[in-house]
């Protein structure tokens, strides 16, 4: 049986052992990532508290989740009808970057941790203090058995963060007892968005549709050349029956499973569903074929500064993607294009979108 190096040589990195293939699986992450289980031999500590009228709870040996040795759990008991809460929080001594998935391994105290406790869980992120990110229950965490009764749940953080806490509600009809073994957390793998370039192949056209009378596309090159700050435009008048569109073959291999959209900007509100739900981006094969579509609410939007990624994920391989816009009923509607992209894999595109925008405004 595989077994962990010692903490002190590896600051409390678990590589190849059992314990570590469930923490990746746990994290969604790849097999170069690496869990990082935070102790004292790393600088971190751990503190605990109850809120409400909490009579009867304790949380005992709130050191053991940063213990190196790992040999024994804190506990958490909270009384039956006692509908308050406990939580222990853990101070990683240093910062981990955006885009981290963070945890807790848990266990009942007689055995697997009941799904029921789950539901009154949650695990948060924080930064100086400050709620970084948080999910709760079975529907936001994810959750993940890991061998000898142990389970892992985790969550996603969009931003940077010094400290992973669990909280734990207690419940009216049942005693609730849990086992915190350790907490942990799981760099992301970096995004490596891939980008339609004329130098890499890519072309663009466009089109209208219906009676698109006054409908224009302007700066059409733009959109596969020359800096992000510079866009292409499609510009679609009050109240007319059609509508306008620009569309890019990326001229590379695009993977299926990948999030594809484009960088915008517009005198509109795109976080507005009125307005998205005029806006449809779609995939399309080498002939033009729809592969997937979206619009609407099922479209993802990501802002920053004034720059919307919106995208959706498409389900097959794909060579081009369109985006198309309808006329509002009482506004026009200005829509720049700024650049096509595919992210092949991710869950937050927070920073993603901030550092496109940085580019943007710094051109």
């Amino acid at each position: 049986m595989l077994t962990a190096t010692p903490p002190k040589a590896l600051r409390g990195l678990f590589v190849l052992t059992t314990l570590a293939v469930g923490l990746l699986l746990a994290a969604g992450a790849s097999a170069q990532a690496v869990a990082t289980i935070p102790t004292t031999d790393t600088g971190a500590s751990a503190s605990s508290s109850t809120s409400g009228v909490c009579v009867g709870c304790s949380v005992q040996n709130t050191d053991n989740v940063v213990n190196p040795n790992r040999n024994a759990p804190a506990t958490v008991q909270i009384p039956v009808g006692v509908l308050a809460s406990a939580e222990i929080t853990v101070d990683l001594g240093e910062v981990a970057p955006r885009r981290s998935r963070a945890g807790f391994v848990v266990t009942g105290g007689s055995g697997i941790l009941d799904v029921g406790v789950i539901e009154r869980t949650t695990v948060r992120m924080l930064r100086d203090g400050a709620v970084v990110d948080e999910a709760s229950g079975t529907s936001l965490l994810r959750v993940l058995d890991i061998g000898n009764g142990r389970r892992s749940i985790s969550t996603r953080a969009r931003g940077a963060f010094d400290a992973i806490q669990i909280e734990i509600d207690g419940a009216a009809l049942v005693l609730t007892d849990v086992d915190v073994l350790w907490s942990y957390f799981v760099e992301a793998d970096p995004i490596q968005p891939i980008f339609a370039r004329d130098v890499n192949g890519a072309t663009v056209t466009s089109g209208t549709g219906g009676l698109c009378l006054g409908c224009t596309i302007t700066n059409l090159p733009l959109l596969i050349d020359g800096p992000l700050a510079t866009a292409a435009t499609i510009n679609v008048p009050l109240g007319v029956l059609g509508t306008a569109y620009a569309e890019v073959d990326f001229g590379v291999n695009t993977p299926n499973r990948a999030w594809v959209g484009m960088l915008m900007s517009s005198n509109r509100d795109l976080l507005d569903l009125s307005v998205l739900g005029q806006m449809t981006v779609s995939t399309r094969d080498g002939s033009g074929n729809v592969v997937d579509s979206a619009s609407g609410s099922d479209l993802r939007v990501t802002e920053h500064n004034g720059y919307y990624f919106v995208r959706f994920r498409s389900s097959e391989n794909w060579e081009r993607v369109r985006v198309t816009m309808s006329s509002l009923a009482s506004l026009s509607v200005d829509l720049d294009l700024h650049r096509s992209v595919c992210v092949p894999t991710s869950n937050s595109f927070d920073g993603l979108v901030a550092d496109l925008v940085a580019e943007v405004e710094a051109a």
